[in-house]
């Protein structure tokens, strides 16, 4: 009989460490992924994309997996969904010294993982084998005090804060009165600064 009990705890604290929430292996159009909590984690990539979604049927994409997107190979900029928190290791490795030259990180993300982006594997055949070299000319584009900005810094990469950007909007007004011999013309000019 103690037996039994000694097993059935053992049984219940093993169930304790197995997630309760994930849904492994869902695959929708071009995209493999996870439902974790209600969100979504993509796993894999099956094709090389501009943009990627903020949702997939029905659930937030909440995080871009460890080599989601490798081999990453398009030399064109990525858009990343303000829904994303978390970009796995490797999750955009480019290869063959190809990758994207430019990317904006969104203010959601909290982590990047080691080789996220700004990096590309090259195969060297006199050593049969791999290495990781660091893009050159990589520009990640984020907000100041972020995940972007401290990732760029640690990586050597260019960072532009997009919150320390301004736009101008010059307005002119024109007001034109005409008395029985005159005409009389007043411009008025103001600038509009704003985020």
């Amino acid at each position: 009989m103690k037996k039994n009990i000694a097993f059935f705890l053992v049984l219940i604290s093993l169930s304790c460490l197995i997630p309760k929430n994930i849904v492994h292996g869902l695959t929708t159009g071009d995209y493999i992924y996870e439902v974790e909590n209600n969100g979504v984690v993509i796993t894999e990539c099956l094709c090389h994309p501009n943009k990627i979604p903020s949702e997939i049927d029905g659930h937030l994409v909440i995080a871009i997996g460890d080599s989601a997107f490798h081999p990453y190979y398009k030399d064109e900029n990525l858009e990343i969904p303000d829904t994303v928190q978390i970009i796995g290791e490797k999750a955009f490795l480019g290869v063959l010294g190809r990758g994207f030259p430019d990317i904006t990180i969104p203010e959601s993300v909290e982590t990047i993982g080691l080789y996220a982006v700004g990096y590309s594997e090259v195969y060297l055949p006199d050593q049969d084998a791999w290495y990781i070299e660091r893009l050159d000319n990589m520009i990640i584009r984020g907000y100041t005090g972020t995940a972007a900005e401290t990732y760029a810094k640690e990586n050597g990469f260019t960072f532009i804060a997009l919150d320390d950007q301004t736009t101008t909007t010059e307005v002119s007004t024109a007001t034109t009165t005409t008395t029985e011999s005159q005409t009389f013309t007043t411009t008025t000019s103001s600038t509009l600064c704003g985020d």
